[in-house]
């Protein structure tokens, strides 16, 4: 940072919120994530904010939180995986780096969040592991499921090069004959909550949840973006927060 006194009128302006959301003129401008560090740093130091939200993938995300607090992996290699290619600069770098430093020097936690539900990838891992482990049979629908998924992104695709454009309609036959399995893995996981809980604490059990509400709104956004209709998105990552805040009653966000 490079101090945030002439900040301080942020003071009146942000008051007693609890969510203050930063908007933006352009994706990837340097300028713009230097600006909303410092509001950042401000709002963290001087305003008591712990938890920083932003608009990619939660699972994703969430490699970067766990850096954050633990300093387990490599943030650079983190950014560069996510499906968000404007976090994918030195300027967010120097962000994830300051998080971690306060931090550590303050004892204050900071969590990092995504609220979006970018890809299917990270999610499906996170719940494979955990199946893996606790619920063969429910490793056995992820697993069907995950390939069925699979199979509707590459008839997609193989649509696309073969004719450059969407078939719609057969995407969205193949896309919604395979919500029915993934609200059957849903309700097995709610069915087996009590059986979880004796492996795992009611918040890792909350978050294997929201990372099938993550898969379920990908499902969905497969179906809508292709129908161009993209209204799903902001009621999705509304849900999200809620989420989170729901996860973090005391934070501010």
């Amino acid at each position: 940072g490079k101090g945030i006194d002439d900040l301080e009128r942020l003071n009146d302006i942000v008051g007693d919120a609890k969510i203050v959301a930063l908007g933006g003129s352009s994706y990837g401008s340097s300028e713009e994530f230097k600006m909303k560090q410092r509001i950042s740093e401000y709002l963290i130091k001087e305003k008591k904010f712990s938890i920083i939200c932003l608009d990619a993938g939660m699972p994703d995300v969430s490699l970067l939180n766990n850096y954050i607090q633990t300093g387990t992996g490599d943030p650079k290699s983190i950014l560069d995986s996510l499906y968000s290619w404007n976090y994918n600069c030195k300027e967010m770098l120097n962000n994830i780096e300051w998080l971690r430093s306060f931090s550590q020097s303050s004892n204050f936690k900071l969590s990092l969040y995504g609220a979006g539900d970018m890809r299917q990838g990270k999610a499906l891992q996170i719940l494979q592991d955990f199946a893996m482990k606790n619920d063969k049979k429910l490793l056995k629908q992820i697993l069907k499921y995950e390939e069925k998924y699979s199979g509707v992104l590459e008839k997609k695709e193989n649509y696309i090069n073969q004719y450059a454009y969407v078939n719609i309609p057969q995407t969205e036959k193949l896309s919604r004959e395979i919500m029915p399995l993934m609200n059957k893995i849903c309700s097995q996981f709610e069915n087996n909550k009590e059986i979880y809980l004796n492996n795992v604490t009611s918040t890792q059990y909350e978050w294997l949840k929201q990372m099938l509400v993550i898969l379920k709104q990908n499902l969905e956004q497969l179906v809508s973006s292709i129908s161009n209709n993209n209204t799903n998105w902001n009621k999705d990552w509304a849900e999200n927060i809620k989420w989170i805040i729901n996860q973090n009653p005391d934070a501010k966000i």
